[in-house]
């Protein structure tokens, strides 16, 4: 928490990796490297968020925060309209671009599961003040 009581979080990732001895082709040792480096960075960023913001995380299925918004009036107007709050999604499958989950059928081999995303957690509404 900050001074003025506000929730904060901070993950911190890092990877390094070097290449000793003759290069053949620069463009594909280039390329190489730094394929092998995201691959490791994706790795590690996702155990520093689960470690250091884990209780900042919710289940994939999990109900998501209502999001409110408070209508402002232009420059000497009226209030603009007030829109209905957004609702959840009605299909109750993963995200747009996310892989859905696949389970095996009961007595084959184990369930495989996508990875899962992650989802931080609303932060609490605050109405402004006047």
């Amino acid at each position: 928490y900050t001074s003025a009581g506000t929730r904060a979080g901070f993950a911190e990732a890092t990877v390094s990796r070097q290449r000793v001895g003759k290069v053949g082709n620069m463009s594909e040792t280039l390329y190489l490297l730094t394929r092998k480096l995201m691959d490791q960075m994706n790795v590690e960023l996702e155990y520093q968020i689960r470690r250091s913001l884990g209780d900042w995380l919710v289940a994939p299925g999990a109900q998501a925060a209502p999001v409110q918004a408070a209508p402002l009036a232009p420059p000497g107007g009226a209030v603009a309209p007030a829109y209905p709050p957004a609702s959840p999604r009605a299909s109750g499958g993963p995200p747009p671009g996310l892989p859905p989950q696949t389970l095996a059928p009961s007595g084959s081999a184990p369930a495989t599961l996508a990875p899962m995303p992650l989802v931080p957690v609303a932060p609490p509404v605050v109405p402004p003040s006047r």
